[in-house]
């Protein structure tokens, strides 16, 4: 649960659902290196920053698999 925080995705989906109590898995992409924070966020992966990346939605998937098989709180207990 939690406000959309200023992302315009979570707010699409909190005003579809009508509520803010929904699971959520975030997946971080780091910051930049004195660099523009909107270029990190939304500019293309580097070929090291793409294999974190790939391995970051591989673990989500698996996460997902828990929570739906076994629920949010063992998925948690697990990844947390």
């Amino acid at each position: 649960r939690g406000s959309a925080g200023g992302h315009k995705g979570v707010q699409s989906i909190i005003e579809n659902l009508g509520t803010q109590e929904f699971a959520r898995i975030r997946i971080g992409v780091g910051k930049p290196d004195g660099g523009d924070a909107i270029a990190h966020v939304l500019g293309h992966f580097s070929s090291e920053d793409l294999e974190a990346a790939r391995a970051s939605v591989e673990s989500a998937v698996e996460i997902i698999k828990i929570v739906l098989s076994e629920g949010l709180d063992k998925a948690m207990d697990k990844f947390n």
